[in-house]
């Protein structure tokens, strides 16, 4: 479910990013529950690559909570970054790797239209592969079946 907040934070994201030469796309409960599936996002994960990982944290600053920096934390590793907005907390990830396995951006994104927003978001099937891999058996089955409803 996305909420009226959730929306406004997207908004300002967006309009924090328009026009700039960054590649990005969420990911994560957020991006799922705009691709219609049924689940109460957490936050919001912005994925990017390096760099853009650190323009994003420039261009976010006001809102930074935890500046972008190399971290590992379990089957995660990359550059990560939190911030908060309007009380929703937001996640900034560049080159993403998974128990090792780096997760590209690129390729895999589509566009999802909510309110007189474009968001890049990381399809379905990609996201479904990430879960799977990260042995989230719940969430990756709801995407399976929102991904048997899509002809």
């Amino acid at each position: 479910m996305i909420t009226n907040q959730r929306i406004e934070v997207l908004r300002i994201i967006s309009k924090k990013l328009e026009g700039k030469n960054i590649n990005w796309c969420l990911i994560g409960s957020t991006n799922l529950a705009l691709q219609g599936i049924e689940i109460e996002p957490n936050d919001i994960d912005i994925m990017a690559d390096k760099q853009g990982a650190y323009e994003i944290g420039e261009l976010l600053g006001e809102y930074e909570t935890r500046p972008v920096q190399y971290k590992e934390a379990g089957t995660f590793a990359g550059y990560k970054g939190k911030f908060k907005i309007n009380n929703i907390e937001i996640e900034v990830i560049g080159e993403l790797k998974i128990k090792n396995v780096y997760r590209p951006i690129g390729g895999h994104i589509v566009m999802v239209k909510i309110d007189s927003l474009a968001i890049p978001c990381m399809d379905l099937k990609s996201e479904y592969e990430a879960y799977q891999k990260l042995g989230r058996k719940e969430k990756a089955e709801l995407i399976r079946q929102k991904l048997k409803t899509i002809p």
